[in-house]
């Protein structure tokens, strides 16, 4: 979600993270205490095998980062 004016805003779809990895993780100013398992799991890839894997991440607050998209 966007938050704009300290609020939570409207949903954010189709937009692409514009910067460096390392000065996103340096602007994480929030951790939430709801981990939970990605469900829409990936496939691993390799020969004619196919493994399924998940990732497990809470909801982060970034202080500020910039979104490129459509707006749409």
């Amino acid at each position: 979600l966007m938050i704009e004016g300290g609020k939570a805003g409207r949903p954010v779809a189709g937009g692409i993270l514009v910067g460096r990895a390392g000065d996103l993780l340096a602007r994480i100013d929030a951790v939430g205490s709801d981990v939970s398992a990605d469900r829409g799991a990936p496939l691993c890839l390799k020969d004619d095998q196919a493994i399924p894997f998940g990732m497990t991440q809470p909801t982060l607050r970034v202080s500020s980062l910039a979104v490129r998209g459509s707006g749409r």
